[in-house]
């Protein structure tokens, strides 16, 4: 054998070894592009799933905020309303005749008794002649009656103005759990 023909199988088989090691660099290279693809997609997806999850809670919180102005804005409303039929029926309280004031200050010193024994009325300067029995007093209310003991210590407010105050109290409870009795 030449030398020449060493030198040609030498070659050839350094171009044979060669190819080999090309052909495993492009199956290595070829399988880390394809992982790396994956774990792309893979990160891609994540990160899809995370922007739709935070999306879907931020809608969440917009729409709670939303719901609950809107409840507040109706609860405004409504107490505004209860508040402009309070004032209309004080203002047509004021204006009760002296006969039904009359009647009113008899009944509302029949259920006092009930509660205390009576020693002072208090109430409006023109409901005086209709107090009878009893000591009394005016003082700045609209009708009604205030009901003192002896000592002055107790207190049984029957005024237009507290009564009128407890039924206001009732409706705006009732408004409330009429807004919030879904939740």
């Amino acid at each position: 054998m030449g030398m020449e023909k060493v030198r040609e199988e030498v070659l050839a088989k350094a171009k044979r070894q060669a190819a080999q090691i090309v052909a495993e660099a492009n199956r290595e290279s070829d399988a880390i592009m394809k992982s790396a693809e994956e774990k792309a997609d893979e990160n891609r997806k994540k990160a899809l799933q995370e922007a739709e999850r935070q999306m879907a809670e931020a809608r969440t919180r917009e729409t709670a905020a939303a719901e609950l102005e809107a409840a507040k804005m109706m609860l405004d409303a409504k107490k505004k309303i209860i508040e402009e039929v309070f004032e209309e029926a004080k203002s047509r309280v004021a204006k009760t005749p002296a006969p039904e004031r009359r009647r009113h200050i008899k009944t509302l010193i029949e259920k006092a008794k009930q509660q205390i024994d009576i020693d002072r009325v208090l109430c409006a300067e023109k409901d005086i002649n209709s107090v009878e029995g009893y000591k009394s007093q005016p003082t700045a209310i609209t009708g009604g009656i205030i009901i003192e003991n002896k000592e002055g210590t107790v207190r049984v407010d029957c005024s237009y103005e507290a009564l009128m105050e407890k039924a206001k109290e009732k409706a705006l409870k009732d408004v409330a759990n009429t807004l919030f009795k879904s939740q």
